[in-house]
């Protein structure tokens, strides 16, 4: 897995999601309400694929990506941040968001 430079960001939440067959989203409160100009979000796949997608469609086998268990994404700005959609492949996966912030 590549380095994630995420040095000139501060930490200021965190959630714990599982996704399963429906379609999950980052959670708006987390990071709507921190006052900075540029968010980021940190995310590791924990333990089972998902397919993602950042343009606001859900995704599935058609639309979107593949992220595999130990994946690390990284979403650089609010755009890609609110339109993140997550959905399993076949098992549960847990997603670990660190939210950043300047």
């Amino acid at each position: 897995m590549p380095i994630i430079n995420i040095r000139t960001y501060d930490p200021f939440d965190f959630e714990k999601i599982t996704v399963s067959n429906v379609v999950k989203t980052l959670t708006a409160s987390k990071y709507s309400s921190a006052g900075a100009k540029s968010i980021r979000a940190l995310i590791t796949v924990e333990d089972a694929q998902i397919y993602y997608s950042t343009h606001g469609a859900d995704p599935d086998a058609d639309v979107g990506h593949i992220a595999n268990p130990f994946d690390a994404l990284l979403l650089e700005n609010l755009e890609q941040v609110s339109n993140f959609r997550a959905v399993r492949i076949t098992d549960d996966a847990i997603l670990k968001v660190t939210y950043l912030k300047r």
